[in-house]
């Protein structure tokens, strides 16, 4: 019996981030003890190794390249490479993001438009996801896996950061995640507005019981350098932005 060989169907497009649905792979000479083998799947979907079967519901959005191939008693198939592409449900996390930052100025804004005074409102000890997506114009672009993502608050301009979430997405619990590949690109960033760390940035503020106010935050990041210039790596700071804080909400 020869080695299997794995069909040539090389994409599967169109289902939504959360949809379930399965695809089953079809191979030559296959004998019933067959194993089946994969690259990473899309989060959220699972190969079961002795039918070939892929299933599950992808909690990702993006496009991703997965190596399948198949081994029976006489050797392994070529592998072949099959292209999932899952598209961002609607109302999803993952289809958006909170914060858009322009590459080529540095400017922040809220849903991809510019607002007038804070982007931002939170309470004091407020934990928040802050989904950030990166462009040239109206185009995502997508930086790869960054080897660091920082938010930031401070009171003045001149005043230096006070770091209140992020990280290398290396920590445990992680503090940044990058979702999607391509133009659905969106790095999760974890921010904690501890009430002690706000008082550090904002130390001038009054600290009754209600006081509202507003910082200034940026967001810092350094991402890999792919072009033979420069360092290896590249280290950039975003336009600085409003934040309002509200404080010390009463029990």
């Amino acid at each position: 019996m020869p080695v299997p060989v794995v069909n040539t169907t090389t994409s599967i497009l169109g289902y939504k981030q959360h949809e379930p649905w399965s695809y089953q792979p079809w191979a030559s000479d296959l004998t019933g003890d067959d194993g089946w083998t994969s690259s990473p799947l899309p989060t959220g979907m699972s190969l079961n190794s002795g039918t070939g079967l892929i299933s599950g519901a992808a909690t990702v959005a993006g496009v991703f390249i997965v190596g399948l191939q198949v081994t029976n008693s006489n050797g392994t198939s070529l592998p072949i490479s099959l292209t999932i592409g899952i598209e961002p449900a609607s109302g999803s996390l993952n289809s958006g993001a909170d914060v858009s930052i322009n590459l080529s100025t540095g400017a922040v804004t809220v849903n991809t438009a510019a607002a007038e005074g804070p982007l931002l409102t939170v309470k004091e000890d407020d934990d928040l996801l802050l989904y950030v997506q990166f462009r040239r114009g109206e185009t995502v672009v997508d930086l790869g896996t960054l080897a660091s993502l920082y938010f930031g608050l401070k009171e003045l301009d001149t005043d230096a950061l006070v770091t209140l979430g992020g990280g290398t997405g290396a920590e445990t619990p992680k503090r940044l995640l990058k979702t999607g590949s391509g133009t659905t690109t969106t790095y999760i960033c974890a921010v904690k507005f501890d009430g002690t760390m706000v008082e550090a940035a904002l130390s001038n503020h009054e600290a009754d019981e209600g006081t509202s106010f507003v910082g200034r935050a940026e967001l810092q990041w350094v991402e890999t350098n792919a072009l033979l210039v420069g360092p290896a790596t590249l280290k950039r700071t975003s336009q600085t932005f409003e934040v309002e804080v509200v404080r010390d909400m009463v029990a």
